[in-house]
């Protein structure tokens, strides 16, 4: 019996829901179970908090000891109302599916509580089969991501020239003209935070994106890199810094999460050299992997089914990605569920290309820029 749902399963468990800030219980849990990512942590619910997001968590415990659960976060919009979205959750310390669908139900009843007019939810890496209890109870695959499904995972249990042997030849020319001509990567400095995210802005110029605010960078910051999770990474060319690369390291594996660049000495290759570096700082610091984070899915697939995908990838930012060789990895789809019956039929009834356009669509999609 859990107590407090009024349900009966084969087990026991107490539920509680948290809407405090901090959690180091619930952090611990996040590191400890498969498929627990930096963003189901309090400590990222403290960033997102900057940005207006308030965290609430659904906790199974036995004994007192936390055995399941998911943070959700949930945003208030003019007009709109609430959202909510869970990335990388729900979690499972033993992939109970029974467990997981009753998680689901509970997150579904509080976003409902808070007058959530959308809920999105995307499982964890480990979290495939959870695609179909979503499903089952009447979510919708998302045509929009909360994280990335498709990305490249490089094996650092190699030693350092194994792994740069099987980076593409022109990767290798690319990095190694880099070092001849002088591009050094230096670990980032408190003076060097602005600089990157100077380099930062440089980048949404080229690419017509809106940045986040430097105030966001900057809680990041403070929050995450007193427990290791927060490092940037320096290309600079006779002292200039050219390009600077956000990483994030959690348990096993470093994710490259941003990267800006000042658009100048291309031909000298600065952001191989940088990606290059940030493979180098990963084997060095004792991680396993190095996540890419983030390649267009459907090249993923077409080169996961050995379609050709040169031309896909020729004017993608994918394209430095795939030249360092490395797994390609599908992880799960985003899920969604839209309750206001206005907002059901613009959201899932027309047509992609004019759904996309609704300011629902609009805000989940500011969620999914992360």
């Amino acid at each position: 019996m859990m107590s407090g749902s009024g349900e009966q399963t084969n087990f026991r468990l107490s539920i509680r829901v948290s809407e405090a800030l901090e959690d180091a219980q619930w952090d611990r849990f996040v590191v400890a179970t498969p498929g627990g990512h930096h963003v189901q942590t309090s400590l990222w619910a403290l960033v997102k908090a900057s940005q207006g997001w308030k965290p609430i968590r659904i906790l199974a415990t036995e004994n007192d000891h936390i055995v399941a659960g998911s943070q959700m976060l949930i945003h208030s919009y003019p007009l709109i109302g609430s959202v909510g979205y869970v990335t990388k959750g729900p979690l499972c310390s033993n992939d109970n599916p029974e467990l997981v669908k009753y998680l689901i139900k509970q997150i579904r009843r509080i976003s409902q509580d808070h007058h959530c007019q959308l809920l999105a939810i995307q499982p964890p890496n480990s979290g495939h089969y959870m695609s179909t209890l979503l499903a089952e109870q009447g979510f919708r695959r998302s045509t929009l991501e909360l994280a990335p499904v498709a990305s490249i995972l490089i094996n650092l249990s190699l030693d350092v020239d194994q792994i740069f042997a099987q980076l593409k030849q022109k990767t290798r020319q690319y990095i190694n003209r880099s070092k001849r001509e002088g591009i050094t990567i230096h670990e980032g400095t408190i003076n060097d935070f602005h600089i990157f995210y100077s380099l930062h802005l440089d980048t949404s110029k080229r690419q017509k994106f809106m940045p986040y605010p430097k105030s966001y960078y900057k809680t990041m910051r403070r929050v995450l890199e007193p427990h290791g999770h927060f490092q940037i990474l320096i290309a600079k060319y006779k002292d200039q810094a050219v390009s600077g690369l956000l990483v994030i390291p959690f348990k096993d594996t470093v994710i490259t999460k941003i990267i800006g660049w000042s658009g100048l000495y291309h031909e000298l290759r600065p952001n191989e050299a940088l990606y290059w570096g940030s493979i180098q700082w990963a084997k060095k610091h004792g991680y396993q992997y190095l996540d890419l984070e983030g390649v267009d899915p459907v090249g993923a697939r077409y080169a996961l089914q050995g379609k050709p995908i040169t031309k896909l990838i020729s004017h993608s930012p994918d394209k430095l990605k795939y030249g360092f060789g490395g797994k390609i990895v599908l992880y799960p789809e985003a899920y969604d569920l839209v309750y206001n019956p206005v907002y059901r039929w613009l959201y899932y009834g027309l047509k992609p290309r004019i759904a996309k356009q609704s300011s629902i669509s609009k805000v989940l999609d500011f969620v999914r820029k992360r």
